[in-house]
This record gives structure tokens, C-alpha cells and sequence, in this order.
């Protein structure tokens, strides 16, 4: 899946599954409920644990080439050049010592599916905001619950560094998208009565 719904088919790479490594972080298992199984995910240096046939876990420095391909892919599927291969890579590894996070999802090989999470200050909840960037999972793995329990765990993982809530953006045409955010919980009038819109000024064209 993605946030945009459509099949977003890419060819199996072969794919590393190391072990995080990055840095220490207070040690913690958070755990996504699957209609498969339980998927959990580890602390940055920590070691992997409940695995079954769909794994989620916090990528660490040592996963970002990991990170990097599946967002390459995700870029691939909407026909974009851009950001290169090289790009993607030192974006991915510039969120991760920022304090961003992500989350990788795996079957019975390497990941086939990622998630961005990102944090920001709240002024109005005291509290950091987390913001889902993106999801993606490969064709071949969709179907599997892995899109759920990635954005399950994304929202798991928000709750316990504090967030006081969890925001996306979606296409409205995206309707098995939607179907999953509403089955867990979002809302576009989260805010307010009214539904929200997300609005956005492109001041420069990407490359």
C-alpha cells in the first residue's frame, strides 16, 4: 500500500536485514496487533523479538540503505526521476540523526515495506505532534496485514514517546487507504467539526 492507494508494483531487490545498530535509545518493544500476528518493534540497538510472518521493527543506522531503496521504489511507482538514489540515501540518513524515525516491515525475507515518522513540538498540546509521511509496501506483500501493522506500530510508537497525536495526509481517491486510517482511528474532523484540508505552496520545483 501507499498514501496514494494504487498498486505501486516494483520488482523484488534483493535486500539486506541487518540488525539495528544506530544509536542507543531507552530500550523498549512495542507491540502491533495483526490479524496475522504480532509484530514488534525494538529499540534502535536492541535485538529483534516475537517475529512471525509479519515483522516490524525501528530501523537503525544499519537499515537505512534498506530505507532508502523501498522510498526509491515508492518514488519509482509515481514516475519521478527525483530525488536520485544517492538523495534518498543522505535524506534518510540526515531524518535519522534528526530524530525522525523509521519503521520497516518484513514477511519471511528482507523488508518489503517502510514507514516515515516524524516528530514536532505542539504549542497547543505541550506535547510533540507525530506525522506519518509516508507508507509503502511492495506489491507482492500487500494483502499481507504488514501495511496495518507498520502504521499500527507507527502509532504505537507515538503514544509512548508522548505524542499527544498523529497526523497524516491521504488522496481522497485512495480508498483502501482509507478504509485502514478510519478502521484505526483517524478522522478528517480530528480537529474540528469541519474536515480539515491540508493545504501546501510548492517555492521550488524538486532537483
Amino acid at each position: 500500500m501507499s498514501h496514494q492507494g494504487r498498486a505501486a508494483g516494483s520488482p523484488q531487490r534483493p535486500a539486506a536485514d541487518a540488525e539495528p545498530t544506530g544509536r542507543s535509545v531507552n530500550p523498549t518493544t512495542i507491540t502491533a496487533n495483526t490479524r496475522l500476528t504480532a509484530a514488534t518493534v525494538s529499540s534502535r540497538d536492541g535485538a529483534r523479538r516475537n517475529t512471525g510472518a509479519v515483522r516490524i521493527w525501528l530501523a537503525g543506522e544499519d537499515n537505512l540503505g534498506d530505507v532508502a531503496r523501498l522510498l526509491g521504489e515508492f518514488r519509482n511507482w509515481f514516475g519521478n526521476s527525483t530525488p536520485t538514489d544517492e538523495e534518498m540515501l543522505e535524506s534518510a540518513k540526515r531524518i535519522f540523526a534528526e530524530d525522525g524515525e523509521f519503521l520497516l516491515g518484513a514477511l519471511d525475507d528482507g523488508p518489503v515495506g517502510v514507514c516515515q515518522l516524524r516528530f514536532r513540538w505542539s504549542v497547543w498540546t505541550s506535547s510533540h505532534d507525530a506525522w506519518i509521511e509516508d507508507v509503502f509496501v511492495r506489491e507482492e506483500a500487500r494483502g499481507s496485514g504488514l501495511g496495518r501493522a507498520l502504521v499500527e506500530t507507527a502509532i504505537a510508537r507515538a503514544r509512548e514517546r508522548g505524542c499527544a497525536r498523529i497526523e497524516l495526509d491521504v488522496d481522497e481517491a485512495n480508498t483502501p487507504a482509507l478504509s485502514l486510517y478510519r478502521s484505526l482511528g483517524f478522522a478528517e474532523d480530528m480537529k474540528a467539526e469541519a474536515r480539515s484540508l491540508l493545504m501546501g505552496l510548492r517555492l521550488r520545483r524538486p532537483g
